[in-house]
């Protein structure tokens, strides 16, 4: 059976893929049944054209060989929290998406749900605080949601294996790393103040600056980094549960650097007969508009400039030398990061009419999300020193068959399945809605 490249070896994906084959999928949406194929539903279809022309399913076939034209139309799309969906990851083998959002008493809330059936797997309910960020760990059973303290949990269980926080006693922060043996929390009286929010979701305050305030996984060396509302990156060993150095990205301690987003930047390599992925620093950005670029190696600045007149809401990398960023400021920019600061800036994209939430990179496509919109641009390289503005092509995201399902709400959150070939969207309403 054809599968995605990176699930070669993963019997247990492939298994509940065949299953879901030869089942007919039914949900029921305002107590009308729709109907949901995310894969062919009987063995009659798999050797029809409409399957074997579906990209990335085919061969074993890289996310990215063949083009995907991205259609503002929304397929399906369910009701996942009864407030704003602040957060979304999906798993390994893109059977499964965790949302986050407010439960009981406002109280932080993941929920697993089967991509193919829209059925809740789980819940975790550890959380007391809004989660801001969640990041499923690939080839493993484990998830991180972050509020403010970092959760990491098994994704079949719900059983909590660690929470990691930094004292409040001292802005550099002493780490410390509390084991549980059950789906809660250990006993502490620091709590996050969720009175300062921004569109896409995300909670942060001034009164408790070593929070954690987002995250990003170095998947190849099975690594966290998170950063905090005072201005510091925090690394965590995943393999061993614990917590590693912390690096200060703000010299000055005059001023106010609250790390609103991370990636780190490099490239692959050959190493011995497989290739590995050498990461040579890491990009943070803040809620000043400013980015600063570290040394992974060293653990030094090695660049810092004013990126936007706004919080910057998402950083990503483009090939190996480049970053895209987001901004409030209703922007979003790519740099080179082999230039210094601010000259590296390379094309700016404008149009938006609200600020940017969210965006992802497909090939040389960039899809923004602000407001009730979806952006589409192209990223170009191009070898003139000078910038170029950009304009983004804005869409409306509809619901041919579905009228419940049109989007009236602020996007909060995205993510592409790349083999699937999907775009998922969580909004302020709760609900999680799939186009094609």
């Amino acid at each position: 059976m054809p599968q995605p490249a990176y699930n070669r070896g993963k019997a247990g994906n492939v298994e509940r893929n065949i299953k879901h084959f030869n089942r007919s999928l039914e949900v029921h949406l305002n107590s009308s049944p729709q109907a949901w194929n995310w894969l062919p539903v009987s063995e009659d279809d798999w050797e029809s054209g409409e399957y074997l022309n579906r990209p990335g399913l085919i061969f074993n076939a890289a996310k990215e060989e063949r083009p995907w034209k991205v259609k503002t139309n929304i397929s399906h799309g369910w009701r996942a929290h009864s407030g704003t969906l602040r957060a979304l990851a999906v798993s390994d083998g893109e059977t499964a998406v965790f949302t986050a959002g407010a439960g009981a008493k406002m109280r932080g809330l993941v929920r697993k749900w089967d991509i193919s059936t829209l059925q809740l797997e789980m819940e975790y309910t550890g959380h007391i605080e809004v989660v801001n960020d969640i990041c499923a760990i690939p080839w493993t059973q484990k998830v991180a949601s972050c509020d403010g303290s970092i959760h990491l949990w098994n994704a079949q269980t719900s059983k909590c294996i660690t929470v990691f926080s930094e004292s409040s006693r001292s802005p550099v922060g002493c780490s410390s790393s509390v084991l549980v043996q059950n789906n809660g929390l250990p006993n502490t009286s620091t709590s996050v103040n969720t009175e300062m929010a921004i569109p896409s979701g995300m909670l942060f305050t001034e009164l408790h600056i070593n929070h954690y305030t987002c995250m990003h996984l170095i998947e190849r060396e099975q690594r966290l980094v998170a950063g905090t509302g005072s201005g510091h990156l925090r690394f965590f060993d995943l393999n061993s549960g614990q917590q590693l150095h912390l690096w200060k990205c703000d010299s000055d301690p005059s001023d106010s650097f609250l790390v609103s987003a991370i990636t780190c930047t490099g490239k692959y390599t050959s190493r011995n007969t497989g290739c590995a992925e050498q990461l040579f620093s890491v990009a943070i950005g803040s809620g000043m508009g400013l980015c600063r670029l570290f040394d992974l190696r060293a653990g030094y600045s090695v660049a810092s400039w004013k990126a936007h007149e706004g919080f910057i809401t998402k950083l990503s990398t483009f090939n190996e030398y480049y970053l895209v960023s987001s901004s409030l400021d209703k922007t979003l920019c790519l740099w080179d990061i082999r230039r210094n600061g601010a000259a590296g800036k390379i094309q700016t994209f404008h149009g938006h009419k609200h600020g940017v939430s969210s965006f992802e990179i497909w090939g040389n496509s960039l899809l923004s999300s602000a407001g009730t919109r979806i952006g589409i641009s192209t990223i170009t390289l191009s070898a003139s020193q000078d910038q170029e503005l950009s304009f983004i092509r804005l869409h409306k995201l509809f619901s041919s068959e579905l009228s419940n399902l049109g989007l009236s709400s602020s996007i909060t959150t995205t993510s592409i399945l790349p083999f699937s070939r999907f775009l998922l969207i969580g909004s302020d309403d709760g609900y999680l809605r799939v186009c094609k």
